[in-house]
């Protein structure tokens, strides 16, 4: 730690921090896994989202685009799509 209360891990593979089911997993190539049964991830040039050992199921880049098997959309109030244009079950 140093006198301003920084803390600087430096390592030449992989950091792995884990506490009870979360961890977190830093490469030397840049990617950065973190796991844990309730997870909030922020990126700043994409984000992707998904259940472990499948492959991502949200990718967040200039578009939202979810692949999955069956998605389910629901709200207690209105629900509300907006788009230059809206297609619904066209193929």
């Amino acid at each position: 730690m140093d006198n301003s209360g920084n803390i600087t891990l430096e390592c030449d593979t992989t950091v792995t921090i884990k506490t009870g089911s979360s961890s977190i997993t830093m490469t030397t190539g840049g990617d950065i896994t973190i796991e844990g049964l309730n997870v909030k991830v922020i990126g700043k040039t994409t984000t992707e989202l998904g259940k472990a050992g499948a492959n991502p199921g949200i990718k967040i880049d200039d578009n939202i685009n979810a692949n999955a098997t069956k998605i389910n959309t629901s709200s207690s109030g209105p629900t509300n799509i907006k788009g230059a244009d809206v297609e619904i079950n066209k193929g």
